[in-house]
């Protein structure tokens, strides 16, 4: 996880990550905006994304493993 979660306002950061991991087209100008106001750097946007991309690759990936063969 990253150190900027302990800082980050809950709401717009919630909505942006949850936006990013689960429905990327549909993040607005007002969601970045919303996030920008108490982050304006690049580095925690950056972080956030990243992370929420990361995380909701990994969940998919891990339904999409083939089981063990039974015999």
């Amino acid at each position: 996880r990253p150190d900027t979660g302990a800082t980050l306002t809950p709401g717009a950061a919630a909505r942006l990550a949850l936006l990013t991991a689960l429905s990327p087209h549909q993040t607005t100008d007002d969601d970045l905006t919303a996030f920008r106001a108490a982050h304006p750097g690049d580095r925690a946007l950056v972080e956030l994304a990243s992370w929420a991309a990361l995380t909701a690759a990994v969940r998919i990936g891990a339904r999409l493993t083939a089981p063990a063969p039974t015999r």
